[in-house]
């Protein structure tokens, strides 16, 4: 059997993942694959979509291929999604090249917030400890592969950015009629605090606010207690291209992220993009967005201010330079670059173990103290390049 190339597929059959975010990126990076490639299936989950398996040569419903060839290569889009033990053949093959797309590490972070019981903390660490299997990563943007180096040190990386779905290209400008945020009730996209800047400024208040995405009852209950705001949940593409469309802008108030999708999605739209001042916002250029606390509830005339003079020329240029066909192409020019990883010795059960770098599996509040908080400064290895 010559080198084949083999890609999990599963981030597109969870309906947790497969319209936004990882979904999308995961798509994209499909879609430029050069070669036909074997595609890694859960029977269990929803079906993959049409054009997803027309792609693909075959799929598997497991890890278990005869004969790979030493030059494979096995790339997992979603490494800490669904369960890594179903990968573990292929991960402790040292014929295959591993490469996985790192998003953030936002839950090891923000343990009090998204590993609250035991069982979530085991399955987060059983998913840091196999991604130590793979030999090549490629985060989504400088601040996501800083927080991979801090934790595991010097692996191979390369930066690919985030790509744009083809329906967010060509989005005509239409009239401005809102303020417009994506990205749901999660607490680390903080709706809450664009909601009191919103209910807390007369200019803002004239203004129609949308949240697009989902949302659980009791924040939809506690978002429209603070202030008038339209919540339409999950929309099909056509309304959400709309939504960008008639943005007097695009907020992006999150305390934490791997890459800020709405950002470009904003620019692809003509829209103007106000993001918080964390360091994942701070990759864009001042010039093609504008920067604002992440308490814009204190400090809601800066999100006034920034409506004034946030630019709308100057965000098309920059998505011009950030479209998508242009991005995730070169994960697979990476790939060819590197040469094959020479096999490595067997370690044992207990060194294994010892690689994992979190205290997940003590109590939560000895991590960290929440997603608003400082973390400690940590010792970032110089990255291997390719």
């Amino acid at each position: 059997m010559p080198p084949c190339l083999i890609i999990d597929l599963r981030c597109l059959q969870d309906p947790d993942y497969a319209e936004r975010g990882i979904g999308n990126h995961a798509r994209c990076i499909i879609n430029a694959a050069p070669e036909p490639f074997i595609g890694l299936i859960d029977p269990t989950l929803p079906p993959l979509p049409e054009d997803i398996t027309a792609r693909a040569a075959s799929l598997t419903p497991h890890a278990y291929l005869p004969a790979i060839a030493q030059g494979s290569v096995f790339l997992n889009p979603s490494p800490m999604g669904r369960d890594p033990l179903a990968l573990a053949r292929l991960l402790r093959d040292p014929n295959i090249t591993k490469a996985a797309v790192v998003y953030d590490f936002i839950p090891y972070d923000a343990q009090e917030t998204y590993l609250t019981t035991p069982a979530r903390r085991l399955e987060y660490a059983t998913a840091l400890a196999w991604l130590r299997q793979y030999d090549v990563f490629f985060p989504i943007s400088a601040a996501s592969q800083a927080r991979l180096f801090a934790l595991f040190g010097p692996v191979r990386t390369h930066i690919t950015g985030v790509a744009l779905s083809d329906w967010m290209h060509d989005i005509p400008p239409e009239p401005p009629r809102h303020i417009f945020m994506a990205g749901g009730g999660d607490t680390r996209k903080n709706p809450e605090t664009l909601a009191r800047a919103h209910a807390a400024s007369p200019v803002l208040r004239q203004i129609p606010l949308i949240i697009g995405g989902s949302c659980t009852p009791e924040t939809a209950a506690r978002l429209r207690a603070i202030t008038q705001v339209s919540l339409p949940g999950h929309v099909a593409n056509a309304d959400l291209r709309r939504l960008f469309a008639q943005a007097y802008c695009v907020v992006t108030p999150s305390y934490a992220e791997g890459f800020s999708l709405p950002v470009i999605e904003a620019m692809a739209a003509h829209s103007p993009a106000i993001v918080s001042d964390i360091p994942q916002n701070r990759e864009f250029s001042d010039e093609f967005c504008w920067r604002v606390s992440v308490d814009l509830d204190v400090e809601h005339e800066q999100l006034v201010k920034a409506m004034r003079h946030a630019s709308i020329a100057t965000t098309q240029r920059y998505y011009d330079a950030m479209q998508g066909d242009a991005a995730v192409p070169e994960v697979f020019a990476a790939l060819a670059r590197m040469e094959h990883r020479k096999p490595r010795a067997n370690e044992t059960a207990a060194a294994f173990r010892d690689k994992v770098p979190c205290p997940l599996l003590v109590s939560p509040d000895r991590g960290n103290k929440g997603l608003k908080s400082k973390s400690k400064k940590e010792n970032v290895s110089t990255p291997s390049s390719f």
